[in-house]
Order: C-alpha cells, then structure tokens, then sequence
C-alpha cells in the first residue's frame, strides 16, 4: 500500500490518492487514532461507498470516539502481558472491582517523590495503552518514528481535557459493557507467580467512595451514542 524507492521500477503504483506522502499520512493517522475511530462517521470510513470520497480518520472534533471498542478489546487481553496479569478480570465481580478501585495515595520521603492517588485504569494508563498502539506498527524499539514518550504525551494531554472522576466512569461504563457482551473466563489453576501477588482484582485496592452514577447521567463522549 504505500510506495518504496523501488516501486516504480517495479511497476508498482499508489494503490489510494495521488503521492506517497498524502498515502501514507492517510493511512497512518488511521493506524495512531484506532481507538478513537467511530464507525459510521460521517467525516470519514474504511466503507466502500467512501472510498477516494473520503478520508480513512481525520481528527474532527465531535466526531471521534474518546474510546472505542479496540480499546475494551486490547483491554481484555492484557493478562497475558508481562507484568499485567492484576489486569485480568475472571469474573464480572473482578470486573467491577478493577473499575471502582485505585491505588492509594503515597506521601513523600527522602528517598522518593509524593504519588497521588489513582483509579487502577486511570488517564495515564490508557494514554500508555493508546501510545502502544501508535508504536506497534514500528517493531524495532530503535525505530526513531516510534515515538514512544511523544505519544503518551500526547494521548494525555487529550485526556487530561476531561474531568479525571467522568473520565474514570466513562472507562467502567465501556468495559462493564464489553464484559457483560464477552464475559471474563476463569483462569485455569497454575502455579503462582509474582503477578499474583501483588494486588490485582482481588487486591488491596479501596472502591472508590460516591463512584456510583447517577442514572440519567449523559453518556461522556465528544460525541452522542456511546
């Protein structure tokens, strides 16, 4: 799909658009934005019917997903990533718990810095989540267009736009959801290991106080219907 310094040669010619650059910049803004893609957008789609008409994603305000889907997906699947087995809920009761605690605040001493409190999946850790997906196309950790850091940073800085507690009840209102339609499985028995202990769904973790929502609480989203 997007042109190399041999492809004339080769015969080979821009399958979309008329230059590599406008390719590939098309193709990549749709690969970085997965999570925030909203199906049936008006300004943009993968359809046929769009095709050449356009765009694959543009970052059009109103009319982006905070998050998708994609995201309750890659979410479901981090227990087999190394270090992240406490994100594997087996049970909607890990489910709930996973979304509604955090993990404490800790004061300062002189040998470290003062940490606040933080809900388990917080802005950070899904801004970490989406800055994976923009570098994943970049294998190679030495790839300088990975741009690890500058897409966490940037990933944040949009979530950091939203009220930390909404944005929070957004994420649980979106997985709860995903689980209730592809419900957790419970681990088959194995041998402990260090990722089992050290908190996790059946952790240390505190629920958060007053997290409930109200039930005509609108849905949290740049745009209507999620």
């Amino acid at each position: 799909m997007i042109e190399t310094s041999s492809s004339a040669k080769d015969g080979e010619v821009t399958g979309v658009f008329d230059g590599t650059t406008e390719l590939q910049k098309n193709w990549l803004d749709f690969i970085v934005n997965l999570l925030h893609y909203k199906k049936g957008s008006a300004e943009y789609g993968i359809e046929p019917v769009k095709y050449l008409l356009k765009p694959l994603y543009c970052k059009t305000a109103g009319d982006n997903s905070v998050l998708n889907d994609l995201f309750c997906h890659i979410f479901s699947t981090m227990g087999d990533w190394q270090s992240l087995r406490r994100f594997a809920p087996r049970s909607m009761a890990d489910v709930e718990t996973l979304v509604t605690s955090d993990f404490p605040a800790i004061e300062a001493t002189k040998h470290s810095i003062e940490l606040p409190r933080a809900s388990y999946i917080s802005k950070h850790f899904v801004a970490y989540i989406e800055a994976l997906v923009g570098a994943a196309p970049y294998f190679r950790t030495t790839d300088p267009r990975m741009k690890l850091d500058a897409r966490f940073a940037k990933a944040l800085s949009e979530f950091n736009k939203q009220d930390d507690l909404r944005f929070d009840q957004y994420v649980a209102r979106k997985l709860r959801a995903w689980f209730g339609r592809f419900p957790p499985t419970p681990r088959v028995a194995a041998a402990a290991d260090d990722d089992d202990t050290e908190g996790g769904p059946g952790g240390q973790g505190g629920a958060r106080e007053g997290g409930a929502e109200p039930e005509d609480e609108e849905a949290y989203a740049l745009s209507g219907g999620e």
